[in-house]
């Protein structure tokens, strides 16, 4: 009786996964979040049906790809984790009111939290640990041993401050020892050589951090990343494009909203007018566009992505290695920006002033950079990068 009620449910769930993909494909049901082979809310494709063999059903893999294709595809997945998770931020909520709190998880164990206050949600701040000291401390001595070994170029370092390690985010007073801006400076930047520029743009409350940064994504928006290209540009000396009036576009979540399994709080996507030059980009020597813009503006691009993925797809995914040419100014010296994601609005902005700028992603990229430096003249380095990035095993590598 038990096997034959087991044979029963497994039997249900495959015609409704099946029957749900049908349906999809005939564009019956609306979209949600998935194109049905990537889930834009997991930031990951989506298991495929698995080929069963003999090898594979013996070790009990097919068995165990035939359960992650049916959770992955299960009809409505992702509306009913969204669905579910909802429920659970009602019944936190009741409870936080009560208590008189404001600042509550967007579900039971959920990492990211949700102020009411701000509409906005928070990630739980990054804790201090001596790994993460340690690797901060070797960042900051192999950057300055590079740099002390080419006194002809002229080094910067900026460290956004983004909500994992911003003593802005108000959950930093809550965790106890958390990552925040002393603890960077403690570990990197008060131990850069002295020539290396070491220049930061910290926000002093959360209102002013929300002003620069988004309310459901990790990264910065465009006034952000202007305000911290304007820093970087004043510490070099170089002229500072005029700050421009911000276009606004349609609505989009993020990493925040992804993680939190919450779709209630979304940003709107923001552009600036900048007077820039005319670029040529190229990639493995081949011309691409600058961004993604046009496209974005346009809605040409999936939907689901861009609302997930909106500042990839905005301000273009990161490359491990890419060049602006600035024909405008073919007398001007030559910029490496080094840089995640933080960094790619910021490129545009930067290579105004310069005739190349290379871009290199030290999480992608295979060279190093003393080699790098051996064999393209450029006048200044700029490191732009976010704590996981800074610590990251790429980075070590790309500073060996």
């Amino acid at each position: 009786m038990q096997n034959i009620f087991f044979v029963s449910v497994v039997l249900f769930v495959c015609c409704a996964v099946f029957g749900y993909k049908i349906a999809d494909k005939l564009d019956v049901l609306p979209q949600v979040m998935d194109n049905g082979k990537r889930s834009y809310l997991d930031g990951r494709a989506l298991t495929k049906m698995p080929l069963p063999s003999t090898d594979s059903y013996l070790k009990a893999d097919f068995q165990k790809d035939v359960e992650s294709y049916c959770r992955d595809n299960f009809p409505a997945r992702e509306m009913v984790l969204l669905t579910n998770a909802s429920i659970e931020r009602s019944l936190i909520e009741l409870s936080a009111r009560g208590f008189g709190y404001g600042l509550y998880p967007t579900f039971y164990g959920s990492g990211y939290y949700y102020s009411a206050s701000d509409e906005a949600l928070f990630p739980a701040p990054l804790k201090q640990s001596e790994d993460h000291a340690r690797k901060f401390q070797n960042l900051a001595k192999s950057y300055s041993a590079i740099s002390d070994a080419h006194p002809e170029i002229r080094f910067v370092s900026f460290v956004p401050d983004r909500g994992f390690t911003s003593d802005a985010n108000p959950l930093f007073d809550v965790v106890t020892n958390a990552e925040g801006r002393a603890f960077v400076d403690e570990n990197y930047s008060n131990r850069l050589s002295g020539s290396v520029i070491s220049c930061e743009d910290v926000y002093s409350d959360t209102e002013e951090y929300l002003d620069s940064f988004s309310k459901a994504d990790h990264h910065w928006n465009i006034k952000g990343a202007y305000r911290g290209y304007s820093a970087i540009a004043q510490a070099l000396g170089n002229d500072v494009l005029p700050e421009g009036e911000c276009n606004a576009y349609y609505d989009c979540y993020g990493s925040y909203a992804r993680g939190g399994l919450s779709i209630e709080v979304a940003d709107t996507m923001m552009d600036m007018s900048l007077p820039y030059p005319e670029y040529s980009v190229y990639v493995s020597g081949e011309v691409i566009e600058p961004n993604k813009r046009e496209a974005y503006i346009g809605k040409e691009l999936e939907e689901g992505k861009a609302k997930f993925d909106a500042y990839a797809q905005f301000f273009g995914s990161d490359i491990a290695r890419k060049v602006y040419v600035n024909a405008s100014r073919p007398e001007a010296d030559n910029l490496l920006v080094i840089g995640d994601s933080f960094a790619t609005p910021c490129i545009p902005m930067l290579a105004s002033t310069y005739h190349k700028t290379f871009v290199l992603d030290p999480r992608k990229y295979k060279g190093t950079l003393s080699d790098f430096l051996n064999e393209n003249p450029v006048k200044d380095v700029v490191l732009i990068g976010s704590s996981p990035t800074l610590t990251s095993k790429g980075m070590a590598n790309f500073m060996n």
